[in-house]
């Protein structure tokens, strides 16, 4: 396999990739057997090996493939300054995910965030699940359409987001208000913290406003995931006019 290059895998993240076309798929490997018609007109045009499950399985480390595994170009992530200089005035909506420690729950907020037409998904790069294939497939594919910018420093890129306008919710168990009050404005930032910890205090003092979902008393807090799609929801539909 190219040092540019890695898996994904599972039938909906691989046709999603490339009915995108926003990377390169080099090889698609197929378990024998397996019947994929939606693959039929892929199949013409990239290069394809019929293969035994143990081999798809021992490449993907006993994912759930489906039958399917695609050898891809290694998804593009902006570097933060690049972004800020090139994209930041431009956009209106961005989620910053500070810590989130989960592949699966990466991939799931990125879903969402796609889901619901955020500009960009901002994520520390220390301390945070990498860009996996479990990332990709638990995305459902929605990675590729998403715009990902990786940070350094999430104090800093806040300071500098400020300058420009952003206002900066965050999400969290404990916030002062909730989300259904929010006035959000016409360029927002909601932060999510890690799933055990939450949002750190160095990172939560940059909040203009901390916010929480409201639940019932015998759940007080939902996976991060999840509170990543009511917020996204409410951020986008709740907005002064």
């Amino acid at each position: 396999m190219k040092e540019t290059s890695t898996i994904i895998y599972g039938r909906i993240p691989v046709i999603t990739c490339l009915k995108a076309q926003r990377r390169k798929v080099f090889k698609l490997y197929i378990q024998e057997g397996v019947k994929l018609p939606e693959l039929h007109q892929f199949i013409s045009v990239v290069p394809t090996e019929y293969k035994q499950k143990s081999f798809l399985d021992k490449i993907t480390k006993s994912g759930v493939h489906q039958g399917i595994v695609a050898e891809v170009e290694n998804l593009f992530v902006w570097r933060f300054d690049e972004w800020y200089r090139t994209k930041a005035n431009m956009v209106e909506d961005i989620v910053i995910l500070d810590h989130i420690e989960d592949p699966r729950n990466f991939g799931a907020i990125i879903r969402s965030a796609v889901a619901f037409d955020l500009d960009s998904i901002l994520f520390t790069r220390e301390g945070s699940a990498p860009l996996t294939p479990i990332t990709v497939k638990a995305s459902a594919g929605a990675v590729e359409y998403a715009t990902l910018v990786e940070i350094h420093s999430t104090p800093r890129v806040l300071r500098r987001l400020k300058e420009i306008g952003f206002k900066v919710v965050a999400l969290d168990k404990d916030g002062e208000v909730t989300i259904n009050g929010v006035k959000w404005h016409e360029k927002n930032i909601l932060i999510i913290g890690s799933e055990g910890k939450g949002i750190r205090p160095v990172v939560k003092n940059f909040a203009d406003l901390v916010v929480a979902i409201p639940t019932s008393k015998d759940i007080s807090q939902l996976n991060a995931s999840v509170s990543a799609g009511i917020a996204f929801y409410v951020m986008k539909n709740h907005k002064v006019k």
